[in-house]
């Protein structure tokens, strides 16, 4: 009984001694990100899921008819390899928090430039995506640009490398029949140096598919393309083999898909789709590369 008693004291001593580690550890891992990264790196997280939530809802309705509250299961992930933060000088603080937060902006600014143009008729049908880049390549140009610059002019040296990009797909259905298949993303990066040279690139595009009841296997509309370039400027190009039978997707909507919604079994329509997106950077403090701090993170839709 006597060593049933110490044995007992002694596991427990041990479950005890391994749970303070684990609180010791969690409390230190907590601490080693800056809150200001960790704010912006949720808040990037949280505005790309709303907006692509809200673009495919529009999406859905404006090439069916039919508006649907779309359910998004969601969470906000970080890179492994993080660290070296005791080099960002507390003067730069809020500048990579504002540099992660350009990415936000972007990549929310595209997917609702990428709906006016390709969807709801802004441009051409057949040359809605491709413009939704192009015409806005400048803006989203500028907000590497200003970020970039903002980053470096409060470090005595180095450099920044950034980074981000972010896509989405849905597919529409009538039981097991497809309806619609669309897609879209976009990506940049750029590199910031104490000159205030900020150099990069950056590019994005998608397509939209929607079919008859007559023939699942081949589209009775695609249209897609996109564009990209450097911090300069833009080209962009289209599909190859497009079909626009129509010259809208309004149009599209009524001689395409409202006999095929309205005929569908009432339970029987239903929207699928996923996404997700990131972006971090990597801060080189010296000219030998040994000195590195480096934060991303984004979010799985």
């Amino acid at each position: 009984q006597y060593q049933r008693r110490v044995r007992g004291i002694y596991d427990s001593s041990m479950v005890q001694s391994m749970l303070v580690m684990l609180c010791m550890l969690l409390l230190s891992e907590a601490r080693s990100t800056p809150p200001y990264l960790h704010a912006a790196r949720l808040n990037y997280a949280q505005n790309l899921e709303q907006t692509i939530t809200s673009v495919a809802a529009r999406i859905v309705e404006a090439t069916t008819g039919h508006s649907a509250e779309l359910v998004s299961s969601w969470n906000a992930t970080t890179d492994r390899d993080v660290g070296g933060f005791d080099l960002i000088p507390p003067s730069s603080e809020q500048a990579f928090g504002q540099l992660m937060d350009s990415f936000a902006q972007q990549h929310s600014s595209f997917a609702e430039h990428l709906l006016s143009h390709a969807i709801l008729g802004d441009s051409p049908l057949d040359v809605g995506y491709a413009r939704s880049v192009v015409h806005n390549c400048n803006g989203y140009a500028e907000q590497l640009h200003s970020a970039g610059r903002e980053v470096v002019s409060g470090l005595l040296g180095g450099f920044v490398e950034s980074g981000g990009g972010f896509g989405f797909g849905l597919q529409v259905y009538c039981g097991c029949r497809l309806l619609l298949n669309t897609g879209s993303g976009m990506g940049g990066g750029m590199t910031s140096a104490q000159a205030g040279l900020v150099e990069g690139g950056l590019g994005g595009g998608g397509g939209l598919a929607l079919f008859s009841e007559d023939n699942t296997a081949v589209p009775s509309l695609a249209i897609g393309g996109g564009g990209g370039g450097d911090l300069t400027g833009c080209a962009g190009s289209t599909d190859f083999a497009q079909k626009t039978p129509v010259d809208s997707i309004s149009a599209a909507r009524v001689s395409l898909m409202a006999e095929q919604v309205r005929n569908c079994p009432k339970g029987e329509l239903s929207v699928v789709g996923g996404g997700g997106g990131g972006m971090g950077f990597v801060f080189v403090a010296d000219s030998n590369q040994s000195a590195v701090s480096a934060y991303g993170g984004g979010l799985d839709l």
